[in-house]
């Protein structure tokens, strides 16, 4: 027979080892919710727009993919630099019956037929070097939540002047409008808004670099 007083030490120490498993999973568990992507508990409608964008660098950046796929009629590579579809529901959402509709039938549509005569201007007369940019920062402007009917504020500019040479003569074309999202600027309106006529427009294309703006709008 095994005596009285092993059978209480074998059952303290059972015990004692429930205890310290315990407190390990305890601390395994803990360990695991610390190692979780921040992403997953973050609003999904987190939004930084009070960041001013840069009119330097990063900007000459993506007016230069623009460019690229100006010259190559690559839509696909230009709707990196168009504002996303799912920032302008955050946008409207509330403000506008179907803002998703007026994305896709309104500011897509037009976005891609300007990209269209955007591209036949380019290529018309020969090839053509991207010069540079012209940018007044002066006219970069913030919109305020409530204004233009958007729940969301923003930094707006435009237009902007897009400067290339063509058979050694300088010309040049605007972007209508850009405004910010998330800290980079995104076009909102390639062609003119509003135009005369419901097709793809280039906006104010000249001999020449142009001047920049003028500055007001949405």
């Amino acid at each position: 027979m095994v005596p009285l007083a092993a059978k209480k030490e074998s059952a303290r120490r059972r015990f004692a080892g429930k205890i310290v498993l315990r407190k390990l999973l305890a601390t395994l568990l803990l360990s695991a919710s610390v190692l979780l992507p921040t992403a997953v508990i973050q609003p999904a409608s987190a939004v930084t727009n009070t960041t001013k964008p840069s009119v330097g660098v990063p900007l000459n950046e993506e007016i230069s993919n623009l460019w690229n796929a100006i010259s190559l009629n690559s839509i696909n590579q230009a709707l990196a630099n168009f504002f996303p579809g799912s920032a302008y529901i955050q946008m409207k959402k509330g403000v506008l019956e179907n803002p998703s509709a007026d994305f896709s039938s309104r500011l897509l549509a037009f976005f891609k037929l300007d990209f269209s005569a955007y591209h036949q201007l380019v290529v018309t007369g020969g090839p053509s070097t991207l010069v540079g940019i012209r940018v007044n920062p002066s006219q970069v402007s913030w919109i305020q939540v409530g204004a233009c009917e958007n729940k969301i504020g923003y930094w707006h500019m435009g237009p902007v002047r897009v400067v290339y040479k063509q058979a050694g003569i300088v010309k040049s074309f605007a972007i209508a409008s850009l405004i910010s999202w998330n800290g980079v600027w995104k076009i909102i309106h390639l062609g003119p808004n509003p135009r005369p006529h419901n097709i793809g427009t280039v906006d104010s294309p000249l001999q020449g670099a142009g001047n920049p703006g003028p500055g007001g709008g949405c």
